[in-house]
């Protein structure tokens, strides 16, 4: 009875220290640094070379949540989804990354000859690439442009209906965040058709929406 008793005591003990063993290694790998890409057009280039840019506070923003995060900035103004397929194994592939962020589309507009299918089938590319690569895809609506024409923004729309196809199709994570920053500017009383509310001409964003894309990011990436 007793030699049960020690018996007993000795797999406590022994299930205690591999419990905490395993915990430690959770807490180590959760150390582990996340390689993040961020690819699109001027968007995001200058998310990354402005102090103020989203990439630099979302970055910033999961630091503080406690991941270690490294940024793979990958925006070039005047892209479109044919530039971004075309140069995704040199700047994207081959870097390596467990996860990117991919914002890209109202160059596609303003080339308005390529129309949906074409775009359609240039971002189905890149993101089936990605996943191909295991890399975690997480994808962003095209934002409306301020100042401009209805018409824009409204083929803006029907462009984006696009991607929340691909989205649903693909099982990745599509983040709608042309529909938080049309909210926000609403709730201020502007009319984005005359107003510059978000972005500073009309397409890049300001600080204000630096900031909201970047609130929203760090809330709903998913790692």
């Amino acid at each position: 009875m007793k030699k049960s008793f020690i018996n007993i005591l000795i797999f406590i003990f022994t299930f205690m220290l591999g419990a905490v063993f395993v915990t430690n290694m959770a807490k180590e790998y959760k150390k582990e640094p996340i390689k993040i890409a961020f690819f699109g057009d001027s968007i995001t280039e200058f998310g990354w070379s402005e102090k103020n840019g989203y990439v630099r506070l979302t970055v910033q923003g999961l630091q503080k949540k406690g991941i270690n995060v490294i940024p793979i900035p990958a925006g070039i103004h005047g892209n479109t989804t044919q530039d971004l397929l075309q140069r995704m194994d040199k700047d994207i592939i081959e870097k390596h990354p467990d996860i990117i962020i991919i914002l890209c589309g109202i160059n596609d507009i303003f080339k308005s000859e390529w129309g949906l299918d074409t775009y359609k089938a240039n971002m189905t590319n890149i993101i089936e690439k990605a996943l191909k690569n295991n890399i975690k895809v997480n994808l962003l609506t095209i934002i409306n442009t301020e100042g401009s024409s209805y018409n824009f923004n409204q083929k803006a729309n029907e462009y984006n209906k696009v991607l929340y196809e691909i989205a649903q199709k693909e099982k990745i994570n599509l983040i709608d965040i042309n529909s938080v920053l049309t909210k926000k500017a609403k709730e201020t009383g502007k009319n984005p058709e005359k107003d510059f509310i978000y972005t500073y001409d009309g397409v890049h964003l300001n600080n204000i929406g630096n900031r909201i894309l970047a609130d929203v990011l760090i809330n709903k990436i998913k790692i």
